[in-house]
């Protein structure tokens, strides 16, 4: 004797990206900590804040190229997450880029001249609106916004003539003419 029955569906809510990247969490290992009696190494302590800053002066260096990026180009209604994407994308082609970001203090008006390069270069990658076809559809949506509802009446099944009465079946048969 065979179960025909099928089996419950079970019906799962849309995940978030934090939920599948937490399935990758377990498969990390992180370093081990210190137990009680065991001490950090001092050079552990320094290797560590140094790595700190690193990423602080990173993130600050980038933040302050994308901001010079829409302030001189007309992308200041793209999303920083996107030039930043962009930013990585040329300097993985071009390495050179790479080596200005590092070198950005001692040469700051080269890497300014290099950063209104690549927001020219962005700006032309992207699809800029097209302003007639803009204007198009804003002239088509107020038409139409203003236009009275003046449609065909809607026409009243068998039924619904039979479930009327006297009164609301003389204004339907006026409507019609």
């Amino acid at each position: 004797m065979t179960d025909t029955q099928e089996a419950p569906v079970v019906e799962e809510k849309e995940k978030s990206l934090d939920d599948y990247l937490a399935e990758f969490d377990a498969q990390t290992q992180p370093e081990p900590q210190p137990t009680e009696g065991e001490q950090v190494p001092e050079w552990k302590h320094l290797e560590n804040t140094v790595n700190d800053l690193q990423q602080q002066q990173y993130r600050r260096g980038i933040d302050e190229s994308i901001g010079k990026m829409k302030s001189v180009s007309e992308i200041s209604h793209v999303g920083n997450t996107a030039i930043e994407g962009y930013l990585e994308q040329r300097a993985r082609l071009d390495p050179r880029i790479t080596q200005a970001f590092m070198q950005k203090d001692r040469n700051p008006v080269a890497w300014e001249q290099i950063l209104k390069t690549l927001a020219k270069d962005y700006q032309s990658e992207i699809r800029q609106p097209d302003a007639q076809v803009t204007e198009d559809q804003k002239a088509m949506r107020a038409a139409v916004e203003s236009q009275p509802d003046t449609g065909e009446p809607i026409e009243k099944s068998v039924r619904d003539l039979n479930t009327m009465n006297d009164a609301e079946f003389a204004k339907y048969k006026a409507s019609l003419m």
